[in-house]
């Protein structure tokens, strides 16, 4: 048995061919170009997240870097306060030096003042005993006026 089958009968059913396997490829192609768009906006949704979270933890750094700043900066200042306010030990004992030296100078000045004093208390001590002496000569003679007075005009 055969089947005759003219040119444009053949033609016909090689061009429906061709159109089946043309409509099967578009279908292929649109689903896999809708997958590859589904995949697009899942890679395009994770790296805006993976940005946005990124762009936080710049942030929460930057904001650590100000505190941190701060904190040297603080310390720095602190630090230049203490070495201020420090005393090395060269200049430590230079002060010692300087203040046994005035000490020893107002020792020396206080005992010749001391020996001043000393003798000018002497002196008036002598000066006392000789008013004393004066003193008990002159009693003397006013008693001896008196007695004498009395003697006279009873």
């Amino acid at each position: 048995m055969t089947i005759p089958f003219s040119f444009s009968e053949i033609l016909t059913l090689l061009l429906g061919f061709l159109g089946v396997l043309i409509a099967a490829g578009k279908l292929l192609f649109g689903q896999f170009e809708r997958r590859m768009g589904e995949r697009f906006t899942s890679i395009e949704t994770t790296l805006a997240t993976h940005i946005a979270d990124e762009s936080r933890a710049m942030t929460s750094l930057t904001q650590i870097e100000r505190t941190v700043d701060k904190r040297i900066d603080e310390q720095s200042r602190r630090l230049g306060e203490i070495e201020a306010r420090v005393i090395s030990r060269a200049d430590l004992d230079r002060m010692h030096d300087a203040f046994k030296t005035d000490v020893g100078e107002l020792h020396e000045k206080f005992n010749a003042g001391n020996q001043d004093v000393i003798d000018r208390v002497h002196d008036v001590d002598t000066k006392l005993s000789e008013l004393a002496g004066a003193y008990k000569i002159n009693e003397q003679i006013l008693r001896s006026i008196q007695t004498s007075l009395m003697r006279v005009h009873p």
